[in-house]
């Protein structure tokens, strides 16, 4: 068995064989012992790679890389204001392609100052107030359930919007007498006007035959409304009475109709002219402008003549009847205001010339 000795030779260092150098970049280059300076008294201390490191991390301070070591910012959020509520959008009525919208002039809470209760109507009476001349003498004149009748009447006086003249309008802002001045006046002009058209009429201003240029004239839109009422009441005249039944029951068209027919009495045409009267309130509260525009006359007119005298339709009271037996107490009293005036004029005269004797 052969034993090896270590000797205490020290190889010298032209026989250390370098080692080779790897091509890699990331691989650091070895140095050879000949370039090395060997310190062989240890006077020379270089400290190491890894000492060097660890100064260097102590010296710099350690920022945070990722967002779990880095610190909560602090966000202070104000309140929230407190805002008022937003406005409702403006609705635009959908248009009317036939009526344009009138601007109400006339309170809708209008009511009479006697007795008319708008709570109390019902809308029947309502509707019965509005209805055209040809429907309201089938329901309550006429004594039949056939409706031949009224289908050739609205044939004949069809629901046309007709012209409005200066008296018509006058006539329903102003008393009853002097509204009944104005339908006598309108009365005259309408047979006028007829009679020159070929219409034929008895003594008592019923029409016995009607021309076809008449027909004609009464159902154009120029025609005054009154000259078709006062026609509608003389072809029918059968049908139409003016008794104090049909007076309280028949609607405001049918009472101008009634009014301008010269066959009745006066006291009940002028009793006619009251009630029509009173129902013009009525039917001012309790239809828009809008619906009584397309009504048929005298409702059609109810704006124009308040906005020319709104006195009327807030005072019925105002309107006053003018029946006979009123102008009675009117005349008595206006009777004794003279015989009092007199005898007061008496007594000053027997004073003067007991002061002149004396």
């Amino acid at each position: 068995m052969k034993i090896f000795r270590q000797t205490s030779k020290l190889v010298p260092p032209s026989d250390v064989v370098p080692k080779t150098t790897v091509p890699n970049k990331n691989v650091a280059t070895l140095e050879t012992p000949s370039k090395r300076k060997v310190d062989l008294n240890f006077t020379k201390f270089e400290p190491s790679k890894k000492t060097q490191r660890k100064k260097a991390k102590k010296q710099t301070t350690q920022e945070p890389t990722t967002t779990e070591d880095a610190p909560a910012p602090v966000v202070t959020v104000p309140p929230a204001p407190i805002l008022p509520p937003p406005a409702p959008a403006p609705t635009t009525p959908a248009p009317n392609n036939y009526y344009p919208p009138i601007p109400r002039v006339i309170p809708r809470s209008l009511k009479s100052v006697k007795t008319d209760s708008l709570d109390e109507t019902t809308q029947k009476d309502k509707a019965e107030m509005v209805e055209k001349m040809p429907l309201s003498l089938y329901h309550h004149c006429m004594q039949t359930s056939d409706t031949t009748a009224l289908r050739q009447m609205q044939v004949n006086y069809p629901p046309v919007k007709y012209g409005v003249i200066e008296s018509e309008v006058e006539m329903l802002c102003s008393p009853v007498s002097k509204m009944f001045t104005v339908v006598t006046s309108l009365t005259r002009d309408a047979e006028q006007k007829l009679t020159a058209l070929g219409v034929e009429f008895d003594n008592d201003r019923c029409i016995l035959t009607m021309t076809e240029s008449a027909r004609r004239f009464l159902q154009d839109a120029q025609t005054a409304a009154t000259t078709v009422c006062f026609a509608f009441g003389a072809e029918y005249h059968e049908y139409l009475m003016d008794d104090s039944d049909t007076l309280s029951k028949v609607s405001v068209p049918l009472l101008m109709a009634i009014t301008l027919q010269p066959r009745f009495d006066v006291a009940n045409r002028r009793k006619a002219c009251s009630i029509l009267r009173r129902k013009l309130p009525k039917i001012l509260a309790n239809f828009t402008a809008v619906k009584r525009e397309k009504m048929a006359f005298p409702i059609n007119i109810i704006e124009k003549a308040y906005c020319q005298n709104p006195k009327y339709f807030k005072i019925v009271a105002e309107i006053k009847t003018d029946s006979e037996g009123e102008r009675k107490k009117e005349l008595e009293a206006a009777d004794v205001e003279k015989n009092e005036m007199i005898q007061k004029g008496g007594d000053k005269k027997r004073r003067n010339s007991s002061k002149k004797s004396n």
